[in-house]
């Protein structure tokens, strides 16, 4: 895999929606197709990272469960396209380019650890992991 990133999103004020935002890169010199796939995984993954988190390891003491994942090709999703839209999708993108991506998260309670792949003829080229961070009662 080339590059796999780690992002952290908090809510405040009873949100439950998390948006967000990232891109998919094309360094070839041709066009490529992509498959771009969101699941939730164990909290445990990233453990060794959670003492530069707020909270630090308390964040494994809350696991949940997430409501719904969404993923749309298109940086401008709303929050009711994102509630609607599959946890995957396929995109073609122009040699040496990149394509916006909106992730929506839904979760009401705890912690939640969400991977997003991004894979070429079945094979993982890049991907990055979201950290969701419900508001704690």
């Amino acid at each position: 895999m080339a590059q796999h990133n780690l992002s952290v999103v908090q809510s405040t004020g009873g949100m439950r929606h998390f948006p967000y935002h990232f891109e998919v890169w094309n360094n070839a010199d041709r066009a490529r197709d992509f498959e771009v796939v969101a699941w939730q995984a164990p909290l445990k993954g990233i453990e060794a990272f959670l003492p530069g988190v707020q909270g630090g390891k308390t964040v494994l003491e809350r696991p949940s469960k997430v409501d719904h994942l969404g993923i749309v090709a298109g940086a401008k999703a709303d929050a009711a396209e994102l509630e609607k839209a599959p946890s995957h999708t396929a995109v073609k993108i122009p040699p040496r380019s990149s394509h916006p991506f909106a992730l929506g998260i839904s979760l009401s309670k705890g912690n939640a650890l969400i991977h997003v792949t991004q894979s070429q003829d079945r094979r993982i080229v890049g991907g990055l992991s979201v950290l969701a961070m419900a508001e704690a009662k």
